[in-house]
């Protein structure tokens, strides 16, 4: 499982490398300025090539603008430094990390004579130098001369540190993946990553926060600082829930799982297995499928439930193989090598893979190449290569006790205990024996057991009291909500109590008003039929009088037709003073179905035959038009027949404008001359 560890570190280093590289540089309004950020531009898009040529040819070009000597200065340096990590890059990814080292150390000055295999020396600023180291000893890593490179990166770090966050949390990532490789020093990897999340905490880009919070706490959990390492853990999941990322989760998980049960807690190793499975699917990324399906293998064995923990070597395997990424790939067939040599069938191919990986150059003088050197050694001791299988073993002890990879350092003892009985050399064997049972007390000392169950002890109530805490919140939420509620509801409640009174109050207040109106309309009514009357016997003797006087001379007709205009005028007063008066009561009143009968009662009394003429001019007439129609003959205003009829002046108006087209009248023709027209011949 190291294996695993390690290539998901370095991963993840490799990924905090490229985003801290490829933050683009501000732009700047000066145009020196803008066209170097361009060219930078240019040379990011060639990430992950072996292109040397057009990265150097692009970065000559960046180098042959002059320093500003103002306040862009810093900014003009941070922009060559990051087309110098592009040019690393090139190196890196190319497969030519030795010819990367070379020219990164003549770039820095302390490099041998020019190689045939590199361009000449880039005119790069001293204000650079810091990057440049810093650069050789990641390529030198890479290179396998980790001693060099540790050299080389104290040397530039002996510089003037840059001046942003951004710039010092990319240099100490590089120093940590540097550091990572050496038995000794995995203390300073640790300090660097520490440097390196403080500085990532301040910069405006945290996207790698998450791999150095995972990488702090595998480094803390091999340290056997549990504690640590799953809060670490936890905050790592918690960032990659936030950013949505399915692949992170589920390595987290797999780790969880890993150091729960090396710490003795089952259950919740499974658990934590079964949520990597889970977010690995939903990742879609095979190498990490295959991953969290190794976590499933090692339950299905601890179980022993062998068919199962077959089916989920071979499913692993499978996705291993589909992986196109080299060192993920390589690293992982390591682990599955590891796993096979339980099974006999596998040991031949297992074999092989091995010594494969062994002499890739991404393995050699790393941290995992005496792990798998210790696995290749016991798989020749199984094919009975006795001699070879040794020969490794003991060649790699001492770089297994330097690294204190003390569960490897275990099995090879043991390892070398069985043969050596085998072989009847009693003497070395007990000699082996003996480191064997000072490592095996040292791992399973009673203070680390007591360590486990305090921890557990301690998680577990903290996971009770966050549940608690929840559960306490969701109450006081519920009881919030609740109290609203009644709240509302009794609002609700007076406003149902308010609006019925009024509602009543109103109709009583409506109907004593229609009651009272409609009194007066027929009153009205009746003064008007007896007003009818007079006119029509008065219009009898006029007509009378003018028949007797027909003969009479002009003079005298003259004379006679002047007091029937002087009578007819004050008829007519008379009548339209009666209808003023008509109109004013009938403003005022409001009617209902009984007023409404008895007013229509009074008006067919006065003018018999209006309704049957309008509804001949128009049979489409409604209720309403014929209600409209007769307070319009009684000149009554919109406002006022809106007030009789009980609407606003919103729905007189409509009530016309339906009128108008059932009459089929003109734009330019009045309503109301119309109407009153209706009788007229």
């Amino acid at each position: 499982m190291k294996n695993r560890h390690a290539a998901i570190g370095i991963i993840g280093l490799l990924f905090i490398i490229f985003v801290a590289g490829c933050r683009k540089a501000p732009q700047q309004s000066a145009a020196p300025e803008s066209e170097l950020s361009a060219l930078y531009s240019r040379l990011r898009e060639g990430y992950g090539t072996g292109d040397t040529a057009t990265a150097f040819a692009l970065m000559r070009r960046m180098l042959d603008f002059p320093l500003p000597a103002d306040g862009t200065k810093p900014l003009h340096i941070r922009t060559l430094n990051r087309g110098l990590t592009q040019l690393m890059y090139r190196y890196a990814y190319g497969g030519m990390p030795d010819k990367g080292f070379a020219y990164f150390l003549r770039l820095a000055g302390t490099g041998a004579q020019p190689d045939a295999g590199n361009p000449p020396l880039l005119p790069v600023p001293a204000e650079c130098r810091r990057q440049i180291l810093i650069l050789a000893a990641y390529l030198g890593m890479q290179n396998g001369e980790v001693p060099e490179a540790i050299k080389c990166l104290e040397e530039g770090f002996a510089l003037p540190e840059p001046p942003t966050p951004d710039e010092r949390y990319a240099d100490y990532t590089f120093a940590a993946a540097v550091y990572s490789q050496g038995a000794g020093t995995i203390g300073k990897s640790i300090e660097m990553y520490e440097k390196a999340l403080a500085e990532v905490k301040q910069s405006d880009d945290k996207s790698g926060l998450p791999w150095i919070l995972g990488n702090l706490a595998e480094l803390y959990a091999d340290k056997g600082e549990f504690e640590k390492a799953v809060k670490m853990y936890y905050e790592t999941i918690g960032l990659f829930k936030a950013e949505d990322n399915n692949g992170g989760l589920s390595e987290t998980y797999a780790s969880l799982a890993e150091l729960y049960g090396q710490w003795g807690m089952p259950e919740q190793a499974e658990a934590y297995a079964d949520q990597s499975l889970k977010y690995a699917r939903l990742s879609g990324q095979q190498y990490i499928i295959g991953f969290s399906m190794l976590q499933q293998y090692e339950i299905a064995e601890k179980r022993q439930q062998t068919d199962s923990a077959l089916y989920w070597l071979q499913r692993a395997d499978s996705f291993f193989v589909a992986s196109n990424s080299p060192l993920e790939h390589l690293s992982a067939q390591g682990f599955i090598t590891r796993l096979r040599l339980r099974d006999p069938a596998y040991l031949e191919e297992g074999t092989k893979r091995l010594e494969e990986i062994c002499a890739d150059t991404l393995i050699a003088q790393t941290l995992y190449q005496p792990v798998l050197e210790q696995l290749l050694g016991e798989c020749y001791l199984l094919l009975g290569r006795k001699q070879e299988g040794i020969r490794i073993l003991k060649n790699v002890l001492p770089q297994l006790e330097e690294s204190h990879k003390d569960v490897i350092l275990l099995g090879a003892y043991r390892t070398l205990v069985r043969y050596y009985r085998r072989e009847k050399q009693y003497e070395t064997a007990l000699a082996y024996q003996d480191k064997a049972d000072e490592l095996q007390e040292k791992l399973f000392e009673d203070e680390k057991l007591h360590q486990v169950t305090a921890s557990r002890i301690h998680y577990e109530t903290t996971q009770k009291e966050l549940e608690n805490e929840v559960l306490q919140q969701k109450v006081e939420l519920n009881q919030r909500t609740l109290a609203f509620t009644w709240i509302l509801v009794g609002l609700l409640g007076m406003l149902l109590v308010g609006g019925g009174l009024y509602a009543r109050q109103r109709h009583r207040y409506l109907r004593r008003v229609s009651d009272a109106r409609l009194s007066q309309i027929s009153g009205l009514l009746q003064a008007q039929q007896e007003l009818k009357g007079r006119n029509t016997s008065l219009a009898d003797e006029l007509s009378r009088a003018s028949n007797e006087l027909s003969r009479a001379s002009d003079e005298l007709r003259k004379a006679s037709c002047e007091p029937d205009e002087a009578a007819s005028g004050q008829q007519d007063a008379s009548e339209r003073k009666s209808i003023a008066e008509i109109r004013r009561e009938i403003s005022t009143q409001v009617f209902n179905s009984d007023k409404e009968a008895e007013f229509r009662r009074s008006f067919t009394a006065l003018y018999p035959e209006y309704i049957p003429a309008l509804h001949e001019l128009s049979p489409e007439m409604t209720r309403t038009d014929e209600l409209v129609a007769m307070l319009i003959m009684l000149d009554l205003s919109s406002e006022e027949i809106g007030l009789t009829l009980g609407v606003s002046r919103v729905g007189v108006n409509k009530a016309r404008s339906r009128m108008r087209k059932r009459l089929g009248l003109e734009s330019k023709t009045k309503l109301e001359d119309f109407l009153k027209g209706v009788l007229k011949p």
